[in-house]
C-alpha cells in the first residue's frame, strides 16, 4: 500500500479505536441528563469529525482512477458537509445565548 494512503487509513482506525475505548464506553455507562451546553458541545465536536471526514474525501477523491470510486468519494464529501451543517445548525439552537456586547462563537 502506498505509504501516503496507509498514514491515512491509519489515522482513521486510530481515531475510531479511541473513540471506541475511550468515548464509547462512558456513554453506554453514563446515566445522569445530559444539560443544553454539554449536548451542544458534542454535537459540535460530532460536525467537527465529520467536517474532518469530509476534508480527507475531498482531497483524496480527485484522485481516484475509476469513475465509480471518484463518484463515490464525490457523494461521501456532499453527505458528509449536509450531515455537519445538520449538527451545527442544532448546535446553534442549544447553545447558550452570547451576552450582549460580546462577538457570537
Amino acid at each position: 500500500m502506498d505509504p501516503d494512503i496507509a498514514a491515512m487509513v491509519r489515522a482513521v482506525g486510530e481515531a475510531r479505536t479511541q473513540l471506541r475505548d475511550d468515548a464509547l464506553p462512558r456513554a453506554r455507562t453514563r446515566r445522569a441528563d445530559v444539560g443544553p451546553e454539554d449536548q451542544a458541545a458534542l454535537l459540535g465536536a460530532l460536525a467537527d469529525l465529520l467536517d474532518t471526514a469530509r476534508e480527507l474525501a475531498a482531497t483524496i477523491g480527485p484522485r481516484m482512477t475509476t469513475p465509480d470510486a471518484r463518484a463515490s468519494y464525490g457523494w461521501a464529501e456532499k453527505r458528509l458537509r449536509e450531515q455537519a451543517e445538520n449538527l451545527r445548525a442544532d448546535e446553534r439552537k442549544l447553545a447558550p445565548p452570547t451576552p450582549p456586547g460580546e462577538p457570537a462563537p
